[in-house]
């Protein structure tokens, strides 16, 4: 029988933004991050990206503690059966 596993990591980039002059944080209406870059939305305006939040490294992941392992059955074409999962361990 071949069992298909899927293995979750984490890992975390920490970086600093400027806020535009005469902007604090209570100005901030919205925010998020897209491929490490940084979009803030302030009172009544538009999303102005306001630079990266640092690279992101495979060192930073600790491969050998996964956040969540799952065991799923394998399909004839050998891959995973995501309705027939066999285990589950750990949590996000």
């Amino acid at each position: 029988m071949k069992v298909s596993i899927e293995a979750t990591y984490s890992g975390s980039v920490f970086g600093t933004i400027e806020l535009p002059e005469g902007k604090t944080w209570d100005d901030v209406t919205d925010w998020f991050v897209k491929w490490g870059d940084v979009y803030v939305a302030f009172d009544g305006g538009e999303y102005q990206n306001l630079g990266d939040v640092g690279e992101l490294s495979l060192d930073c992941i600790d491969f050998k503690r996964p956040d969540r392992i799952v065991a799923y059955e394998t399909t004839d074409d050998e891959m995973p059966d995501f309705d027939k999962q066999l285990d589950e361990r750990g949590q996000l």
